[in-house]
């Protein structure tokens, strides 16, 4: 894959990270997927920025 953004953003939030290719995914997106399987969060485009923030919302953390 070769570019290991998310990976590290993850690994830097304490995330575990696989990454797959999906064709319904751009190259550069991502999603977070729940241990069952749902999807609580997707990104179109590279921005692992938003990774702690989309976090936080899903855990319903900070304001």
């Amino acid at each position: 894959m070769g570019d290991t953004t998310w990976t590290e953003a993850a690994g830097r939030l304490g995330l575990p990270a696989h990454t797959v290719r999906m064709p319904e995914i751009p190259a550069g997106g991502a999603l977070l997927v729940r241990p069952d399987g749902f999807i609580g969060w997707r990104a179109r485009e590279h921005t692992p920025e938003r990774l702690a923030p989309a976090l936080d919302r899903l855990l319903s953390r900070g304001a």
